[in-house]
């Protein structure tokens, strides 16, 4: 016997408000959160997706290691938000190349766009690159960080920027970045209008970046440019508490892939404690950092001895 139409209709509206109550009553991080993008996902019924997708304004996945399949289930849902998502969190979470893509079509709207240590290359950069060219762009701070970026990556942002008009804030820390990833910087970024804060922390730019930097700071002199952590209190503080907090859950080492990052933090702040001056500078004398220093040494020697 064939369900009655309105009985069928009515399940589906209660349906999209059940899933509307767990959206809105509670914080869109954590497993429980994917479990139930992955329920609508199953479900597969548009007009449930759609009366459900625009509660969500916020998506916290930060250290959750994703597979394609989530990244498609994420894509799935987004794709029916008719507005901007103010902030996608996918820091440490493994999604790689393959997982960028499949949310590719989505990323455009992302205000606030953490892509963090994902083992992102210039494929992914050129995706990236594509997202910040877009008419339809709406990425104000984006954050690309991790060494397999590398120069080639970055030299495929650069062009991107030169005629964005969004981004706002841009964070390659520790990115491998190296002299090479320099050359087009200074001739792009001074057309750029519209990009107040740049990150390079933790890059071996070499002089020759060195002075590129320089040249930057002389053509917009409104742009905060972050060479190292003596410039930027508050970044210091973000990676002191970085290296302290996998010092209390050494489980969380297996997000930190690379020993390179911890080596830039400890090669930060023997520069930051060497000037000698300046409210940074004491920072990285103060009593707990000689600790911080001496764990990332004990870690590298870790890696090291198994690697």
């Amino acid at each position: 016997m064939e369900p009655d139409p309105l009985d069928k209709e009515d399940l589906l509206t209660q349906l999209g408000v059940w899933f509307q109550t767990q959206i809105k009553t509670r914080e869109l991080a954590n497993q429980m959160t994917l479990n139930l993008l992955h329920c609508l996902t199953e479900l597969h019924v548009d007009e449930v997706t759609k009366v459900v997708a625009p509660e969500i304004k916020r998506l916290n996945l930060f250290k959750m290691k994703l597979s394609v399949v989530d990244c498609a289930t994420l894509y799935y849902v987004l794709q029916f938000s008719p507005h901007r998502l103010d902030e996608l969190n996918l820091g440490y979470s493994n999604i790689g190349n393959r997982g960028l893509h499949r949310l590719g079509p989505i990323l455009h709207r992302c205000e606030s766009l953490f892509l963090r240590y994902n083992c992102l290359d210039q494929e992914a950069a050129i995706l990236e690159s594509a997202v910040l060219k877009s008419e339809d762009c709406q990425v104000k701070k984006l954050f690309i960080c991790g060494k397999s970026l590398g120069s080639e990556g970055v030299l495929e942002l650069w062009p991107a920027l030169e005629h964005n008009v969004t981004v706002e804030e841009l964070y390659l820390d520790i990115t491998g970045i190296t002299e090479r990833g320099t050359e087009t910087m200074v001739k792009c970024l001074t057309k750029n209008s519209t990009l107040k804060t740049l990150t390079l922390v933790g890059n071996e730019i070499g002089e020759a970046g060195k002075d590129r930097l320089g040249e930057l700071r002389r053509r917009r002199p409104e742009l905060h440019i972050i060479g190292d952590f003596v410039d930027d209190l508050g970044l210091l503080q973000a990676y002191l508490d970085w290296v302290e907090e996998i010092r209390a859950d050494r489980d969380q080492m297996d997000s930190v892939r690379n020993v390179d990052a911890l080596q830039s933090v400890l090669k930060g702040l023997r520069v930051t404690g060497a000037r000698g001056e300046g409210q940074n500078a004491q920072k990285a004398k103060e009593p707990r950092v000689p600790f911080v220093m001496a764990f990332i040494l004990s870690m590298m020697g870790f890696f090291w001895a198994f690697s």
